[in-house]
């Protein structure tokens, strides 16, 4: 897969989705593409192998119906799917997201079933695709068990 580009993507999802996504908002934020679809907000963070999907928790069929588009971009289906909570804020801001990683998508569960993916924040309602077990990631089962 080529390296992913702020321009090449969203030009791909405004191809894809014509008027319905909005204006790219430019942040001067290389990796991130923040924008919205039918006027609600996702925003997109990327690398060169790994994309994460994010929306507002009342927003999440814009997952839904982001999901085969950015498959069909990467050329594989997402890793995992869960919910973000930003250090400080109350459960209902909840942040819905979902992963993909086209290199090594294993380390990748690794740190974030473990809660290790992000220093910001922490996920649950972990939810992983292509017939994965969480109990395969985890690393200290016995402390780790009542969180799923």
């Amino acid at each position: 897969m080529e390296e992913i580009s702020q321009d090449k993507l969203y030009t791909f999802l405004k191809e894809k989705l014509k008027d319905r996504i909005g204006d790219k908002l430019n942040l001067k934020c290389n990796g991130s593409i923040f924008s919205t679809l039918d006027g609600k907000r996702f925003t997109i963070t990327y690398s060169k192998s790994h994309m994460l999907l994010s929306t507002t928790n009342q927003s999440k069929e814009v997952i839904e119906e982001l999901e085969p588009i950015l498959n069909e971009y990467m050329h594989v289906k997402p890793i995992c799917s869960y919910d973000m909570l930003y250090n400080g804020d109350d459960v209902e801001y909840y942040v819905p997201s979902i992963e993909w990683d086209t290199v090594n998508p294993n380390a990748r569960l690794k740190l974030i079933i473990n809660n290790n993916a992000f220093s910001n924040a922490k996920v649950f309602n972990i939810e992983l695709f292509n017939s994965r077990n969480i109990y395969d990631y985890v690393e200290n089962k016995e402390k780790t068990l009542e969180k799923y």
